[in-house]
């Protein structure tokens, strides 16, 4: 959580030669090494001329996770002394400033005019670069009938859709199914159980019946050459 110090004239006149100081001195967690340190703002080393009634001042003091791990002040005494313009006279108030009291809170941003008109102007540079605006726009008006017609199509169209990649689904994880269960069957032997191929076996062969070289006979010549 971050936290600010603040100055503000709550009076119903203005405020002259207002002079503010805190003791001890005040010291960020941050500020080690940085040229401006918190006690060198000019509201606290120099007097405010005049403090109209409204007016605010503030200032970042610190990060209250960064100074709770820290071994700096958490209470402050902050005295405040001015006077008035009809008056030569000059008041002194003193506040304590104790950072404990936050311990455990939570802060939620407020947004003020600064914030708003700093998102106006995005909003405009943003508006200036599109190119929707730079020609006709095109609007489409819908009776409510029509559309709240047109939801439903188009919600069931979506559903009928959804149904038929699902039935698509099933269908091809059944035809994987059956291919699988094909392949398990097939015999890997081509060749009929107990038979043998033809022209093997035992049995003798058969004469080639021909003519004889020199009788012009016909006769049997054995086929193993007797």
């Amino acid at each position: 959580m971050l936290t600010d110090f603040v100055i503000k004239n709550i009076g119903q006149s203005s405020a002259l030669d207002v002079r503010v100081s805190m003791d001890p001195a005040p010291e960020r967690t941050m500020e080690k090494g940085e040229r401006e340190k918190f006690a060198d703002l000019r509201m606290l080393k120099e007097p405010i001329q005049t403090f109209a009634p409204g007016r605010e001042i503030r200032a970042f003091f610190d990060s209250m996770i960064d100074r709770l791990n820290s071994d700096l002040p958490m209470v402050y005494t902050v005295t405040v002394t001015y006077g008035m313009p009809d008056s030569e006279q000059r008041w002194e108030e003193s506040h304590v400033l104790d950072l404990n009291v936050q311990n455990g809170s939570e802060q939620v941003t407020a947004y003020g005019l600064h914030d708003a008109a700093k998102a106006l102007r995005e909003i405009g540079d943003l508006l200036k670069r599109s190119d929707v605006l730079r020609g006709p726009i095109a609007v489409i008006a819908e009776d409510r009938e029509v559309h709240i017609r047109r939801l439903q199509n188009e919600r069931e169209a979506r559903l009928q859709q959804r149904v038929q990649r699902m039935a698509e689904t099933a269908a091809e994880a059944q035809r994987h199914d059956e291919v699988d269960g094909t392949e398990g069957n097939v015999d890997e032997s081509d060749e009929p159980d107990g038979e043998e191929p033809p022209g093997v076996g035992a049995s003798s062969p058969e004469p080639v019946r021909g003519e004889s070289v020199d009788g012009g006979k016909q006769g049997q010549i054995p086929a193993d050459g007797d």
